[in-house]
Order: C-alpha cells, then sequence, then structure tokens
C-alpha cells in the first residue's frame, strides 16, 4: 500500500530553479515571435546612450605650455620638457580666441523673476557682438571680414540651422540662439525654454 498525504513533498532549491527554467523555455518555444522582437527591443533601448558617446579622436585634446610666443613653440625651438603632441605640428590655420563676459544683477528685488537672472546678463551678448561686428585694424583697412574664419552651409537640421552661421565669419555666440537680433531676444517669453532646447546631453569621457 502506498500512503498519501494530502501536502506534496518539498522540493529542493535546484528542482525549483530546474521548474522555472522549464517554464520559461517552454514559454518561448511557445511565444517565439514576441520574445524575440521582446529581446530586440531592451537591446535597442540599452544601446541608446552610446549615440552621445563622443567618436574616437573627436575628444577635445590640450596642450598647455607656458611659453607666451606660440610660433617658438610650433618651430620647436624652445625645450618645454614635454613631447609635443602629434598633431601640433607645423602654423596653425587659424586660432580660436574667446570672449568670456561676467555679468550680475544688482539689486536683486523681489518683483524680479529667474528669468530676469538671464536676461539681463544675457542683453551684453548683443553689445559685444556689435563691438566685434565693427571690428577694424588699426593702421589698415581690414575689418572683420578681412581676418575672421568664413564658413559654407552647416550640416544640420533645418530646425537646428539657424544657431550656427553661414557663409559668414565663424562667430559663436548665445545670440545665435535668437538669430543674432535683438528684438527676438527681448520678445522672447520663454527665455530658460529657448536655451534649453538646444541642449545635447553628452557623456564625458574621463
Amino acid at each position: 500500500m502506498v500512503s498519501r498525504s494530502g501536502h506534496e513533498p518539498t522540493r529542493s532549491l535546484p528542482e525549483r530553479v530546474g521548474q522555472l527554467y522549464y517554464a520559461h523555455g517552454l514559454f518561448c518555444s511557445s511565444h517565439p515571435f514576441p520574445v524575440i522582437t521582446f529581446a530586440l527591443l531592451v537591446v535597442l533601448v540599452c544601446c541608446y546612450p552610446l549615440l552621445n558617446l563622443p567618436l574616437p579622436g573627436s575628444v577635445p585634446q590640450q596642450l598647455w605650455s607656458p611659453v607666451e610666443n606660440a610660433s617658438i613653440l610650433v618651430n620647436g625651438s624652445h625645450e618645454t620638457g614635454a613631447q609635443r603632441a602629434r598633431w601640433f605640428t607645423g602654423s596653425p590655420s587659424f586660432y580660436v580666441q574667446q570672449v568670456v563676459v561676467k555679468t550680475a544683477v544688482a539689486p536683486w528685488t523681489r518683483e524680479l523673476v529667474l528669468t530676469d537672472a538671464f536676461r539681463a546678463p544675457l542683453a551684453e551678448v548683443f553689445k559685444l557682438l556689435e563691438v566685434i561686428r565693427n571690428y577694424q585694424h588699426k593702421g589698415s583697412s581690414k575689418t572683420l571680414n578681412h581676418v575672421c574664419l568664413h564658413i559654407e552651409a552647416v550640416k544640420l537640421k533645418p530646425d537646428k540651422r539657424l544657431v550656427l552661421p553661414e557663409y559668414n565669419c565663424l562667430m559663436l555666440s548665445p545670440a545665435n540662439l535668437w538669430q543674432q537680433n535683438p528684438n527676438k531676444f527681448f520678445q522672447d517669453v520663454s527665455l530658460l525654454g529657448t536655451i534649453y532646447s538646444y541642449q545635447v546631453g553628452y557623456i564625458t569621457l574621463l
């Protein structure tokens, strides 16, 4: 006689894991196309952040030297104690001049909002842009168009091309967000929204 009990025998942990794998395999074999589609979607979603990784060679490199005269460093007649970068050979084609403007809103009253903290300092950019446009070399008739770097068409989406100059001097300025038009800047009711609409998140490689 075989005695029967009302309770099922307790299965061990390996048996439970084996039963779980069996149920999972049975489900995958019964629904192959939905399972494969779901797996591909998971892989694509996980790989999406890789699109923001900078390509090899596109990460900016810095070369610092205590030499004030850049031509001496380029010609290699000055020993800096460190090996020069491989890309730092020959005379430069052009140089980039960055103008940093620091402003503040003072006094700050309760009537002011967060947008005013950005609008007032950014308004100074248009004044600086006008000064740069009216540049003229002393002792000659050369203007900004004679000494600046001219660029052609920009390969961007149509809604993003307005922020970069085309067929003109390459001047990167916050004023480009409003097509360098001060009227559009002061009429913009969503100042922060315009700024963040062009922001792209990139992963910094350390």
